[in-house]
């Protein structure tokens, strides 16, 4: 009896396994396009990109052939978050297999972001995607697609492949091709695609790209966000007491006499400050008197005669008044995404002060080191003010931090990689700087400078093959973009502090300062989405997404398979028995 028990039971495995795997879905597909440099040309070429997604624990798994040149895994991995979080995906009880098959050394890195994104999403709410659509271009940070290098040799190799549409970055329709040696140096893609009878269309985010795969518009939020009370009164408050001592220092200033050209600064500097204030433009408010405080200071220690016994027991006091500011910092306990950029925020001013001091020390004669510390340890008590905010609670520990701090330094090691497949940067400087940190234990200061590598290393790509007449429409893409995710987090009560103030910052910068409005941007864009990278503080219940039903399915029908066949036996033995 027991032996005939156990018999039915591996019959109801394999049947209850057999059932399964017929009705589960069948792998997503795209292809991929990818340029390779051969001889001072790039030749386009097509790959194959897979995904499977089964029940699972939110794991990532890539399987590529041949090896990639540049870990691929980091950009999978990112590529994933983003498209969960873009479109408020439940993704947290699946895993995602991903297979990049392709003849040739050409797949890597960020540049097959934007159609790695797109698959997740396709996979997750079960739609067929077009095959004869394309995208090439990087995911970032709110859906955003980024540009890249070789657009003219893979809409080539979209043609061999006798694609229909190619999906490229907004802004690089406009392509610089002059270190191809092919005499025009500048080409229209749209026409171009057009004479190889494919349709090129610029893309700016991720549900554009959706659009043009499966035809649906997933996301249909127009990215409009009410501020927080509570941000607009701190902002205020903290652009209060900057400007305020903006007008005290004037004020001692005017007891000396300062040229035309200094004067002239100076009132232009103050006026664009209160119009700033009076748009309730705050963080650019305070931006703009934080760096007339320090010009100001400045001038004065220039104008006053600093003996070393003085300038000695101001650093001395200036440092005494830190340390204890730094210890009630440590003290604070983080519980929202606005605490962990508050504490990042403070610290960073607190080792800003800290280094021109150590700078001053070694040569007292350079004042602006001094009036540099004193300003920045100004702000960095003005900033401590965000830590009464109220938010959305997240669990925050040590070893999360940590992981955050790890996982955003990878992100910006492999943007800097692929940087240095075009040309070299500092950006390695920068992620050393963070990695410093996370040595340190400080591991919210870390992740906001690696967010700022990142960045920085975005407005690098973002600059490859741009013209400068594209720029403000890219600028505007970006904005739109971080508005979006903006108004995502807000809504969870995750309200990006240092996302809203930059991208605040950018706004006001794009009329007069292109570049730096574009990095503002991108700085917005890395530092308004962190709470992908932490857990809510109490666990969400588990629901079915609707990638299940295929295995819900296999389940009920390899239950109902099995009764059928213990039925049929019982039947059997009734009639051996009559």
């Amino acid at each position: 009896m027991k032996r005939q028990n156990g018999i039915k039971l591996i019959v109801f495995i394999v049947l209850l396994l057999s059932v399964s795997s017929v009705v589960f879905a069948e792998p997503v597909h795209t292809t991929l396009l990818a340029a390779q440099e051969f001889n001072d040309t790039l030749t386009g070429h097509t790959a194959d990109l897979y995904l499977e997604v089964q029940p699972g624990r939110s794991r990532v798994f890539l399987e590529t052939f041949p090896l990639t040149k540049i870990d691929t895994q980091i950009s999978t991995r990112f590529a994933k978050e983003i498209a969960c979080h873009y479109f408020d995906l439940s993704c947290d009880a699946s895993d995602f297999i991903y297979t990049i098959q392709s003849d040739s050394f050409i797949i890597g890195g960020p540049s097959a972001g934007a159609a790695l994104a797109a698959v997740t999403a396709a996979a997750v709410i079960d739609a067929e995607i077009n095959q004869s659509v394309a995208v090439t271009g990087t995911i970032n940070s709110g859906g955003l697609i980024g540009p890249v290098g070789g657009l003219k040799a893979k809409i080539d190799a979209a043609s061999k492949a006798k694609l229909k549409k190619v999906l490229i970055p907004i802004g690089m329709r406009l392509y610089n091709q002059s270190r191809n040696r092919e005499g025009k140096e500048t080409i229209d893609l749209v026409e171009y695609g057009s004479f190889l009878g494919i349709e090129v269309i610029e893309v700016s985010n991720l549900n554009e790209v959706m659009f043009h795969f499966t035809g649906r518009t997933i996301d249909d939020g127009n990215g409009e966000f009410s501020l927080p009370p509570q941000y607009v009164e701190l902002m205020k408050n903290v652009s209060e007491q900057l400007c305020t001592r903006t007008e005290e220092l004037k004020a001692q200033l005017n007891k000396f006499q300062l040229n035309k050209t200094q004067r002239d600064d100076v009132q232009n500097r103050t006026l664009r400050a209160e119009q700033a204030s009076q748009e309730h433009a705050y963080y650019s408010a305070a931006s703009y008197c934080f760096g007339l405080n320090v010009q100001l200071k400045n001038q004065l220690y220039e104008k006053i005669t600093l003996t070393p016994q003085k300038a000695k027991a101001k650093v001395q006091q200036l440092e005494q008044v830190m340390e204890k500011f730094r210890q009630q910092v440590d003290e604070q306990e983080l519980k929202t995404i606005t605490d962990i950029q508050t504490l990042a925020v403070v610290r960073e001013r607190l080792h800003d002060a800290q280094r021109a001091l150590e700078e001053f020390k070694e040569d007292s004669t350079n004042v602006f080191r001094l009036a540099f510390a004193e300003e920045r340890f100004f702000s960095a008590q003005s900033w401590s003010t965000f830590f009464s905010m109220e938010g959305h609670e997240y669990e925050l520990n040590d070893a999360v931090l940590q992981r955050s701090c790890t996982e955003k330094i990878q992100e910006a090691r492999e943007r800097e990689q692929y940087i240095d497949l075009f040309f070299p940067s500092n950006i390695g400087n920068q992620i050393d700087r963070a990695d410093e940190q996370r040595t340190a234990g400080e591991y919210e200061l870390c992740l906001m400078i690696a967010s700022q590598a990142k960045a920085d290393a975005n407005a690098i790509v973002g600059s490859i093959g741009i013209e400068q007449s594209e720029l403000p429409r890219l600028i505007e893409s970006k904005l739109d973009a971080i508005e979006s995710l903006i108004a995502r987090t807000a809504e969870s009560q995750a309200f990006p502090l240092l996302g809203f103030s930059y991208y605040e910052y950018a706004q006001s910068l794009k009329e007069y300062d292109e570049g730096s409005a574009l990095l503002y941007a991108e700085y917005a864009l890395e530092m308004s989405n962190l709470d992908i990278y932490f857990e809510d503080k109490q666990p969400q219940k588990f629901t079915l997404n609707v990638n299940y039903m295929p295995f819900a399915l296999g389940f009920v029908g390899g239950v109902v398979l099995m009764v059928f066949v213990m039925l049929l036996t019982r039947d059997k033995k009734k009639k051996r028995r009559v």
